[in-house]
């Protein structure tokens, strides 16, 4: 999603969410440092810049150096973590009731950029820097107590779209995309509650994909089946292009705002994540082997690629698409992205 990078705050001291001492890699065995194999043509390149110490559960950026993260934390269960990237330093932690939390996205709702966290108890909208109006300071960095702001269960993803939020959601008899704030719901294969899921922010449109269901165009109007496909997907607000992973397994497909088909690549394994770069005019691609794979959105050539230790569960891309973020056990990877001269 293509937003505005807000101003950073002085840090403050580290909390809950205290990242420990920045990760190395050993470079040797299971923990070598990453390096890229040969690729012919390539014009984008990753360059590890720092590491953050902390097992992520969803991350977004608002600006090329400071997002926010869901964090899993031993003895506070999970929470919502602000951090500058270049510093790997924590700016402020937020523990919102319901638990569970998980960082799904970020953009503009109401005029005012708004991160959207999901928890067992419904959708929290949470302005950066600011904690939930209801909620109580346990301490100088800690805020506890903060409600959702809408009140809905079983929510497994949650986007913004057309100045609403849009959930993916188990419901009674099966799953549905709910327009929260205009209280619409349109029913969907069961298969789709799986987290294959994104929208289209500028017309409110959703996409959800499954291995069994197939892909799926969503509006309040009713669900449209578009093609067989597997569980990942992102949309490009940048090109207004999907990305999904094809039916056949290792395969990227770029498809318009219609569903119609635009260009196939076969990649290297199955596909764990994918994340736009915009002002790469790329799309970075994960696989189960924690290979990560830079394809060209016009054409779909790979014109990237770079192996990394261990595994890696998520990726998020700051708006420029200059820093790639890495969610690893235990640590985040931060990687800066350039062309190749």
């Amino acid at each position: 999603m293509k937003i505005a990078s807000l101003a950073l705050l002085p840090l403050l001291a580290l909390t809950a969410c205290d990242s420990q001492p920045a990760y190395e890699w050993s470079g040797s065995g299971d923990d070598a440092a990453p390096t890229a194999p040969p690729l012919e043509n390539a014009r984008l390149q990753l360059e590890l810049s720092s590491e953050i110490n902390l097992e992520a559960a969803g991350i977004v950026l608002y600006g090329p150096d400071s997002g926010i993260m869901g964090v899993r934390y031993a003895g506070y269960g999970p929470v919502s973590c602000e951090f500058d990237v270049v510093a790997g330093e924590v700016l402020d932690d937020y523990d919102y009731d319901g638990g569970d939390e998980t960082v799904d996205d970020f953009g503009g709702y109401g005029g005012v950029h708004t991160a959207v966290i999901t928890t067992q108890g419904g959708v929290v909208l949470h302005t950066p820097f600011t904690p939930a109006a209801n909620a109580e300071q346990e301490d100088d960095q800690m805020y506890v107590g903060g409600a959702p702001t809408f009140k809905v269960e079983g929510v497994v993803e949650a986007r913004l779209g057309l100045d609403e939020v849009v959930a993916l959601r188990h419901v009674d008899g099966g799953c549905a995309v709910h327009w929260l704030d205009s209280d619409q719901q349109t029913s969907v294969p069961d298969g789709l509650c799986a987290r294959g899921f994104d929208v289209d922010p500028a017309t409110g449109t959703a996409w959800a994909s499954s291995e069994d269901d197939g892909l799926y165009r969503i509006t309040p109007q009713g669900a449209e089946f578009i093609a067989d496909a597997g569980k990942r997907l992102v949309w490009d607000e940048s090109t207004r292009t999907l990305y999904v992973a094809g039916a056949q397994r290792g395969v990227v497909e770029a498809r318009d705002d219609s569903g119609a088909l635009l260009w196939s690549t076969p990649v290297n394994g199955y596909l764990r994540d994918m994340v736009p770069l915009a002002g790469h005019q790329a799309v970075a691609v994960l696989n189960h082997e924690a290979t990560i794979e830079l394809l060209d959105v016009h054409t779909g050539e790979i014109v990237g690629r770079q192996i990394l230790p261990g595994t890696v569960r998520e990726l998020a891309a700051s708006p420029s698409g200059d820093t790639l973020l890495m969610a690893r056990s235990g640590v985040t990877s931060v990687f800066s992205v350039s062309a190749i001269d």
